[in-house]
Formats: structure tokens, sequence, C-alpha cells
């Protein structure tokens, strides 16, 4: 948006003054005073609107790339009221305070969600807006993008992993963000832009096609430059205000949804529509941060299209963590047995899925028990309580060295506060447990799995594997 400022004409003051007063007046020259008065107030006029004016003149030279964004009155109830995220409040430790408090702010989001659910839906910006824009920006920063492309150094640059890729986020060109191949070889960037941009192509005609209105797909334009003498491709994609990329955010939306019937058929229909996008584009790799609830909380994201597989891969895998089912709900489970057995009866007919979902539902079970024991212990995020070693008498010697040195991992990234949201959530990497060399590797993963974290869980230290013991432990302590 681009506008002048046109500045207001100074405001004409009378100089007429009276030398001689007349019969009855009084000597005391008031008009006098009133004129030096009132120039003194205008100078001070003069001096504060441009502090106060600035703000303005700042919002009315923003950078055309917002009108790519969704409006900000469309923000997620997190980002409306970041201040009193979940993640940011001091909750009293007492529970019956912990839980109106979380009440408190759920309400806040359910106002968000079912005003925003019925509201009329806003403009999308089109692909070949989305082109020209992109176009414009890249003749103007033509050599940040190139150095972009070619992997050199900028102090501004926001890195960002991106699996089998580059992303990076400018502050110099806000609402865009570039995904490239890692690799430098020209063929390959040119291989990675360009399947990103025909997946993206694919999944915006399949939306519009389906009228699937609560999905979003960003859009993208192919980027191909010349450096050095030397051709170079990258992905420029439109950035999404999202309600956050982490497990905790994406569950705690869902968990309210699903908790409030006024909101179930918002959610049961958002899943209907990503179920039905999953059978015609077979998305999978479905985490939380590749479709994260969008900032209106009544829409999925869907920021990474990359991997393509079988609905009941994306949907069910027993072995991949990141499928559907490993982040929603019991009601949910139900809701997509119900819908992939309508949107595709032959492909579905023979399928088991009891054995499917058994391992989800599991894990529910626990997920239910570990919020019910956070809530009664009212667990604050500024506590710094470390977690106490149980008996270990029943344990190996070999074991109870496993177990100190963990127990004190533990603690110290409590006394270090790197612990995240309300529940104190440390994750300790595999590449972190103790073994005295690689011969003792299997048997220090054996000990933690099969003796010492039952040994902790008895102690109401709560565990979640994200993956398998391979990867990472998450502690609730």
């Amino acid at each position: 948006m681009s506008g002048k400022i046109i500045p207001s004409s100074p405001p004409v003051v009378s100089r007429e003054l009276t030398s001689t007063p007349k019969m009855g007046e009084s000597r005391f020259p008031w008009k006098k005073v009133m004129v030096v008065g009132l120039c003194c107030l205008v100078g001070v006029a003069a001096v504060l609107a441009p502090i106060f004016l600035y703000p303005a003149y700042v919002a009315l030279r923003r950078s055309p790339s917002n009108q790519y964004q969704e409006t900000v009155h469309e923000l997620c109830p997190a980002q409306r009221f970041s201040e009193e995220s979940l993640s940011v409040v001091k909750f009293p430790s007492e529970p019956a305070l912990v839980l109106k408090e979380k009440t408190r702010i759920e309400n806040k989001c359910k106002e968000l969600i079912l005003r925003n659910a019925h509201e009329k839906p806003s403009t999308l910006p089109n692909q070949q807006a989305w082109e020209s824009f992109i176009a414009k920006q890249t003749s103007i920063h033509h050599a940040l993008i190139a150095k972009i492309a070619t992997s050199q150094e900028i102090d501004s640059a926001h890195n960002l992993w991106g699996g089998s890729g580059k992303i990076v986020a400018l502050p110099e060109l806000p609402g865009i963000i570039f995904k490239m191949s890692p690799s430098q070889i020209s063929a390959d960037q040119e291989k990675y832009a360009k399947d990103r941009f025909l997946q993206n192509i694919k999944a915006q005609q399949i939306c519009e096609e389906e009228g699937l209105d609560k999905l979003r797909v960003p859009c993208v334009a192919l980027i191909e430059l010349e450096v050095n003498h030397k051709k170079v491709w990258l992905i420029a994609e439109e950035k999404l205000p999202i309600i956050g990329n982490r497990y905790e955010d994406f569950r705690t939306h869902l968990k309210l949804m699903n908790s409030d019937p006024q909101l179930h058929p918002i959610i049961d229909e958002m899943l209907r529509q990503l179920v039905i996008f999953i059978h015609r584009f077979s998305l999978s790799d479905l985490k939380p941060n590749n479709m994260p609830f969008l900032g209106t909380g009544v829409k999925f994201a869907l920021v990474d299209l990359s991997i393509q597989l079988p609905p009941e891969i994306s949907i069910y895998s027993l072995t991949d963590p990141t499928v559907l089912s490993n982040y929603v709900e019991a009601r949910n489970l139900d809701h997509i047995q119900k819908l992939v057995k309508e949107i595709d009866p032959a492909r579905w007919k023979d399928f088991n899925f009891t054995a499917a979902e058994q391992r989800f539902r599991k894990h529910l079970k626990c997920l239910e028990k570990q919020e019910q024991t956070l809530l009664k212990r009212g667990l604050l995020l500024s506590s710094r309580t470390p977690i106490k070693e149980p008996i270990l008498d029943t344990l190996s010697s070999f074991e109870r060295e496993i177990a100190k040195d963990f127990i004190k991992k533990i603690n110290t990234k409590l006394k270090q506060g790197k612990f995240s949201n309300e529940y104190r959530a440390v994750y300790i990497p595999s590449c972190e447990i103790k073994y005295s060399d690689t011969t003792k590797r299997e048997q220090a993963f054996s000990a933690l799995s099969n003796r010492i974290i039952p040994l902790l869980i008895e102690n109401e230290v709560i565990f979640d594997c994200k993956g398998s013991l391979d990867y990472e432990l998450t502690v609730y302590c």
C-alpha cells in the first residue's frame, strides 16, 4: 500500500495587539500573553505530532506482501492474546485455580472460533497475483534472493529446518518463505523447486474442485536466477499466519474443539475435508507442524506437501509417528473411520480398524491420565523443584549408574529453565543417555525402558517417547 501524507496547513494566528489600553481596561497585556501561549502550544504540537503519527505512517508504508496474509482480525486465539497463551501464563499452584484459569482462556478461544466459523471467508490471493508479486520482489531484491539461492551468509536470515530441503525467512521480505534444495547442483535445485511448485498447484486445484474451504494451501512461485553464469532455482512460498507448529499447540487447540459440543461441527467438517484431500492427493507426513491450525482457528494450513503415500499409511501406519491418527482424539478416530468408509468403500472394505487404532487409543488413555496427574500437581512454569531419586535398591549397579546420570540430566535442565509449557516438559535426546561404550548402548536403553522408567513412573514422573526410545524422551516432571 502506498500513499502520500499531506502536511496540514499551519494555523493562522492573529497578531493584532493594542498598544494602549482604553478606559476601564486592564493594563496587563492579556492578549499578548494568549498569543504567546498559543504559539507555544503550536510549537509543542509540531514536535509531538511526528512521534504520535509515526506508527500510522509506518502502517501506510508497510510492505505490499501484507496483502497476501490473512487479516489481523482472523488471527488464532493463541496469537490474539499471546501474552495469555498457555506457554506463558504462570498458573496458580492450587489445582482448582489452575482449572479456572484454563477455563477462562479456553472460553476466549471458543468465542473467536465460533465467530470466525460464521464470518464470511476472506478473499484469498490467486496464484497469478502471487507470481506477479514475487516477480516484482525478485526484481527489487535480486541480490538478496541470489544470496539465499547460493547459500551465502545473511545476518538477518532466519534458517528453518526443512527436512530434505532448506527454508529461509528474511525480515526484509515479510510474508515470504524461501524453500530450496540443499544441493548446489543446478539440476537438483531445478527438480526440487519444480516438484514442489507442481505439488502446490495440484493441491490448490483439488481444494477448488472439491470445495475444501477449511484447508489452506499457500501460493508458491518458481524463481529462476542466473548467478555467476550459473542457473539457480528456488521456491517463494506464501507465509501463512498459524497458531503454532508444536505438538502442544495443535493438541491444545484440538482438545478445546473436541471438548465443546458447539465446536464439534466445525472440527468434524475440517477433518472431513482433510480426509478427502488425503485420498485425492495422497498427502502424508501429517505432523502438526505440517498441518497447523490457520490463524482463524477454523482451517488447516497445509504447509508441506512433499511426501505422498497411500491413505492407509498416511492415516493409520503403525510404524510411522507422522500419521493423522497419532495427533487426534478418540471422537476424531471414530469420525475418521466413518469418513474413510464413505469416501472410498472399496479401499477400506477389508481394513482392520480395531488393530490399526489400538495403539492410538492406548496412547490417548495415557495422555488423559497424565493430564489429570499434572493438573493435580498444579505445576508452574517458574517451578524449579527437582525430581527425586526413587529407591534404587532393586536396580543393579549398572542400572543405578544409568538412572542417577539420567535424573541428574533432567534436574540440570529444570534448574536452567530448559523446559517448555506449564507441564514442565524436559526433552532428553537419546544421544544424552549415558553409556560407557558402544557395546553397552543396548544395555543402557534396555535398562531405561524396562527398569528405570517404570520405577520413575511409580513416583509420578511421566514419560512420552516421540517415535521411539532411540530418538527422544519427553519427561513431564
